[in-house]
């Protein structure tokens, strides 16, 4: 049996644990405190109030991290100059669940919208739809309740979650815009644009990347794009754009800008993102 080792024990992490105990791992599961809430833990290994050398002697498949913790903080530090993968739970959500169709958002501003909109569109489609990631929902445990039967996921992606990523794909996906953000934690403002571009690193052929085009940081970061680009806009005709008040979607329309209850263009670019997606 393969030991995987979770760092973190908040919401995300005992999420993981319990994702990764099912499918046949031993589980470590870490954090700098105590862990007080164990309802769900029970045939996890419970390690807290801090990581003790022996942690470091054992053989891990992978590790799983907390995405608020950085890289360079040195209980994570280690495993990642020993060759060891570090991931963070979406990756692990995903492996556990590539059947689910994942429509995922990041960018500095809107994301949240752009995926609450998104996941009220999808309940429309589906009573299968859920929402999950950094809108406060660990996508493992959307995928333990699931339990394994096809749903719909409005997935918001902080860049830190995406860093810890390495097969995610979603369907569609996109990045809202690029502003200057977390500086704390990254190690430059170009490595943080640069990780916003992994949402589509996986994507094939057939999925859609919508580009906002209106962002220059985007036109100039988003490139190597793998899958079909979906270029959007607020200021000029392309494949997502308004036209005579209305919206359009390669060439068809979405809706009337009239029924917008979100006022001012920012939430309409928003809600055109949203739309674009569920329409994919």
């Amino acid at each position: 049996m393969e030991t995987v080792l979770v760092i973190g024990a908040a919401r995300s992490g005992t999420a993981a644990a319990r994702l990764l105990k099912q499918q046949g791992y031993e589980v470590i599961l870490t954090d700098s405190g105590p862990v007080t809430d164990r309802s769900g833990l029970e045939g996890i290994k419970i390690v807290d109030n801090g990581h003790p050398e022996w942690l470091f002697e054992k053989e891990y498949a992978f590790v799983v991290k907390n995405p608020g913790i950085p890289y360079r903080v040195p209980v994570v530090k280690r495993f990642v100059d020993a060759g060891i993968p570090v991931y963070t739970e979406i990756e692990t959500a995903f492996r556990a669940a590539p059947s689910l169709r994942y429509g995922a958002i990041t960018g500095t501003d809107g994301k949240t919208t752009v995926t609450t909109l998104l996941y009220e569109m999808l309940k429309r489609k589906s009573d299968s739809a859920r929402f999950a990631g950094n809108i406060g929902i660990p996508l493992s445990e959307v995928v333990l309740e699931a339990e394994g039967e096809p749903a719909d996921i409005a997935l918001e992606l902080s860049n830190f979650q995406l860093m810890g990523t390495e097969t995610f794909r979603p369907e569609v996906c996109t990045v809202t815009n690029l502003a200057p953000d977390h500086l704390d934690y990254m190690d430059s403002l170009e490595s943080y644009y640069e990780s916003k571009m992994k949402i589509y690193e996986n994507c094939r052929e057939e999925d859609w990347f919508i580009r906002n085009t209106d962002d220059p940081e985007i036109m100039k970061y988003a490139t190597n794009i793998p899958c079909r680009i979906i270029d959007f806009s607020l200021t000029r005709e392309c494949d997502l754009c308004r036209h005579d008040g209305k919206v359009w979607l390669l060439g068809q329309e979405l809706f009337d800008e009239k029924d917008l209850k979100l006022a001012g263009d920012f939430n309409l670019g928003n809600a055109m993102m949203a739309a674009a997606m569920a329409f994919r």
